[in-house]
């Protein structure tokens, strides 16, 4: 019901299409190993770090978070995340606290299905 109202309908409810492996794939096509895994790394940080400023109450805050977060997700690939991000910017510039959490939750959600894609990703890169 939630991804109706933010207008992210999921075709199979999978994550199948969570990161344009063709976008990330160029991302990653630089340097060695070393250097991919460092930057997997580092967006999977990235990727926590902007989950965990989401759950405060602060409009502003989450607002900003948001708008970092459509950036990074649309840099990878991660499409629906970079729209759901989009929205929850929009929402945060004019919600009260107490509704941000409706807002937040289809985001919060799909940044784990992301998080688990680069993950997979990363392990992928070690073996």
């Amino acid at each position: 019901m939630m991804d109706d109202l933010l207008g992210m309908t999921r075709a199979n409810g999978g994550d199948e299409t969570a990161i344009d492996a063709a976008v990330l794939d160029q991302i990653l096509n630089i340097g060695d190993t070393r250097l991919r895994q460092a930057l997997l790394e580092q967006l999977l940080a990235d990727f926590r770090r902007i989950a965990e400023t989401l759950a405060v109450e602060s409009a502003d805050e989450v607002g900003a978070a948001a708008h970092e977060l459509k950036g990074l997700a649309a840099t990878i690939g991660a499409h629906r995340l970079a729209k759901l991000a989009r929205r929850l910017n929009i929402v945060a510039g004019s919600a009260v606290a107490a509704e941000l959490g409706e807002f937040r939750a289809p985001v919060e959600g799909e940044i784990r299905v992301v998080l688990d894609n680069l993950a997979s990703h990363a392990g992928r890169i070690r073996s």
